[in-house]
C-alpha cells in the first residue's frame, strides 16, 4: 500500500512538474512573441526616422545620440536572448524613438520658421492682401502653399515637404519684391491680433493701398494697438 502511495505521489509530482514547465515555456514563448511584435513596430518607426534624417542632413538635422544603456542592453541581448533583456531593449528603444521623433519635429519646425517665418502670421498677412489687384495671383498661391506647409509641419518631413517649403520661400521672395517695407510693416501689424497704429498709416502706405485696390481691406477702430507681452 505504501509503495502504491509513493508511486502515485511520484507520478503526480512528475506530471505537475511537466505541466509547470510547459506553462513557463509557453509564458516565455508568449513574451518573446510580444517582444518581437513590439521590436518590429519600433524598428519600422526608427527606419522612417532614418529616412527623415537623410532628407534633413546638412540643412536642419544634426542627429541625436542614443543613450549608453540602450547599447548595453543590445549587447546583452546578442549574447543571451532572455525575456528581461528584450524587455529592457524594447523599453529603451521606445523611449529613444520618442525622443528622436520629438527632436526631428522641433528641428523641422525651427527650420521652416527660419526659412519662411511663422506660417500662421504670414497667412494672415497674405489673406489681408488678397483683394489687392496686383497681389491676387501670388496671394492665392502663397495662401495655399502656406496651408500645406502648416499641415506638413505636424508630421515627419519628406522630400514633398521640402519642395513645399521651397515653393513657399519662392513666393515669399516674390511678395517681398512687390511689397515696400513700410506697407509690409503696416499690413503685418494690421493682420495681427494686436492691430496697427495710425502712425504706421503714412502717405506711402495710403497711396500704395489705393493704387493696388487694397485700401478697403482695412478699417479704423477706436482704441490703441495691444502691446506684445514681454517675457
Amino acid at each position: 500500500m505504501a509503495d502504491g502511495n509513493t508511486t502515485w505521489i511520484n507520478t503526480t509530482r512528475e506530471r505537475v512538474g511537466q505541466a509547470s514547465n510547459a506553462v513557463k515555456a509557453q509564458s516565455e514563448i508568449d513574451s518573446l512573441a510580444e517582444a518581437d511584435t513590439n521590436l518590429d513596430r519600433i524598428l519600422q518607426d526608427l527606419s522612417q526616422l532614418a529616412q527623415t534624417s537623410l532628407v534633413g542632413k546638412g540643412m536642419w538635422w544634426t542627429g541625436v545620440d542614443a543613450p549608453a544603456d540602450l547599447w548595453k542592453d543590445l549587447r546583452a541581448s546578442q549574447s543571451a536572448v532572455e525575456r528581461r533583456h528584450l524587455a529592457s531593449v524594447t523599453r529603451h528603444l521606445d523611449s529613444f524613438k520618442t525622443r528622436a521623433r520629438n527632436a526631428v519635429l522641433t528641428a523641422w519646425k525651427d527650420y521652416v520658421t527660419t526659412e519662411a517665418g511663422d506660417a500662421a502670421e504670414l497667412r494672415a498677412l497674405v489673406q489681408t492682401l488678397a483683394d489687392a489687384e496686383s497681389f491676387t495671383d501670388v496671394a492665392r498661391s502663397l495662401d495655399e502653399t502656406l496651408g500645406r506647409l502648416s499641415r506638413l509641419q505636424k508630421d515627419l518631413p519628406n522630400a514633398h515637404a521640402l519642395q513645399t517649403l521651397r515653393e513657399a520661400v519662392g513666393l515669399l521672395d516674390d511678395l517681398q519684391r512687390r511689397l515696400p517695407d513700410a506697407v509690409k510693416t503696416f499690413v503685418s501689424a494690421a493682420a495681427s491680433s494686436r492691430g496697427a497704429s495710425l502712425e504706421l498709416f503714412d502717405a506711402e502706405v495710403r497711396d500704395w493701398l489705393l493704387d493696388n485696390g487694397a485700401f478697403h481691406s482695412f478699417r479704423v477702430v477706436p482704441g490703441r494697438p495691444q502691446e506684445v507681452p514681454r517675457g
